[in-house]
């Protein structure tokens, strides 16, 4: 059996000409069918996601679960679920919000309630 890597979703984001990032915490790009990062297996990591599919439609699974996204929905992950790769249809278009483990824990604290515990459920 073999194991999942911890992929640096992170990393991969680098040099991407339209990604925008504030204090190396969140980090803002668009996304479509031909701007996807692409990977062929299950990934863990250790942001939580955001995808807004603005346009079209997107497949995928999120801790073994699958999901099916549309125009005017979100799709949202948290640290350590495991994602696996995604189908678009051809006129997708999103935006992807990236959001480190820190900035996350300390929104957790200043609005006084769990994201995580929320998202989780």
């Amino acid at each position: 059996m073999s194991k999942i890597v911890k992929y640096d979703l992170l990393k991969s984001l680098e040099g991407r000409e339209n990604l925008d990032k504030i204090d190396d915490e969140i980090y803002i790009c668009e996304l479509s069918k031909s701007k996807h990062i692409a990977y062929n297996h299950p990934i863990k990591t250790d942001l939580t996601i955001c995808c807004i599919c603005l346009q079209g439609e997107m497949n995928g699974k999120i801790d073994l679960i699958d999901y099916h996204f549309q125009s005017s929905s979100i799709a949202i992950s948290i640290p350590g679920q495991i994602l696996e790769p995604a189908s678009f249809s051809d006129d997708f278009y999103g935006i992807l919000i990236y959001m480190t483990k820190d900035f996350t824990e300390r929104l957790d604290s200043f609005i006084d309630h769990s994201l995580y515990l929320n998202i989780k459920k």
